[in-house]
């Protein structure tokens, strides 16, 4: 079941329901640190509303947050009552992977049970196999 969001947001959010978790893809061609807040509060909403404790994101996003950025946003993002939700990330562009480890980071220090992968089967492994 897709379900599509606002077309006036800076970012284009689907959603899938699959057996074991729940699916959101992120599509856009820049970030803010508001946008991100605003699409990690709609995928974990969504997350709780549908009684999931798995999910994954992946993100299509060609550039990341500054360091300072980061900080803020993971902050945030623990912040949204994460701790019972098992979360992947994915993110296909290698450049990326510095950032967004960090981010994992700032949101495991706070609580959180993030991981960042390169592909959907080993975020999916990952989610599956986990407690």
């Amino acid at each position: 079941s897709l379900t599509m969001n606002d077309l006036t947001k800076p970012y284009h959010l689907i959603f899938e329901t699959r057996l074991k978790y729940l699916y959101a893809r992120v599509t856009s061609e820049t970030i803010s640190p508001e946008m991100v807040v605003e699409y990690l509060h709609e995928v974990t909403d969504k997350c709780r509303k549908l009684a999931y404790k798995r999910l994954l994101v992946e993100r299509d996003i060609p550039i990341t947050l500054s360091e300072t950025d980061i900080f803020f946003t993971g902050t945030e993002f623990a912040h949204m009552g994460i701790e019972a939700i098992r979360i992947a990330f994915v993110d296909e562009r290698a450049e990326n992977t510095d950032h967004l480890e960090f981010a994992m980071l700032v949101a495991n220090n706070r609580g959180g049970h993030v991981e960042l992968f390169h592909n959907v089967p080993d975020a999916e492994s990952w989610l599956i196999t986990g407690a």
